[in-house]
């Protein structure tokens, strides 16, 4: 469950460190222990792909969206 939401959760965190990462959940609502358990939804997939480029300013690779978004 959630290899998708955990892999962007995680490639923030990477990318932008753990503020990065608190900012990730307080923008999604879902916090890496979420992200882990919950099913990979689209509309979830989707927000936290939104979420990816407001912190990151990039888009969100396409390796891992996984065709969800």
């Amino acid at each position: 469950m959630g290899k998708i939401m955990s892999g962007i959760y995680e490639a923030v965190k990477q990318a932008e460190g753990i503020q990065g990462g608190m900012r990730f959940a307080m923008l999604t609502g879902v916090t890496g222990q979420m992200a882990a358990e919950k099913p990979d939804t689209p509309d979830m997939v989707k927000k936290m792909a939104a979420a990816y480029k407001e912190i990151t300013s990039k888009d969100c690779p396409s390796s891992l969206l996984g065709g969800m978004a």
